[in-house]
């Protein structure tokens, strides 16, 4: 798969943050998908204006995206 050159990008909401004590990891709702985790650094303005329920914006630069596999079973439709 070859991935774009330009950043990639969702919108989502704000849900909770955990705290991992060297970071936070935000649980997001992105595309009515709410396990959606984002690894924010400590001291991260991202941090000092979180409200659950507040819209987001995510970027992502091609270089540090993965795509791992679903099994089909995983998934909410079936291929015909």
């Amino acid at each position: 798969m070859k991935l774009a050159a330009r950043a990639m990008s969702a919108s989502g909401e704000a849900k909770s943050l955990i705290y991992f004590g060297d970071h936070v990891r935000m649980r997001c709702n992105v595309r009515e998908q709410d396990k959606c985790f984002v690894k924010v650094p400590l001291g991260s303005e991202a941090l000092d204006t979180f409200a659950p329920g507040a819209p987001i914006a995510l970027e992502f630069a091609p270089s540090t995206c993965a795509c791992s596999p679903i099994p089909r079973a995983a998934l909410p439709f079936h291929f015909a």
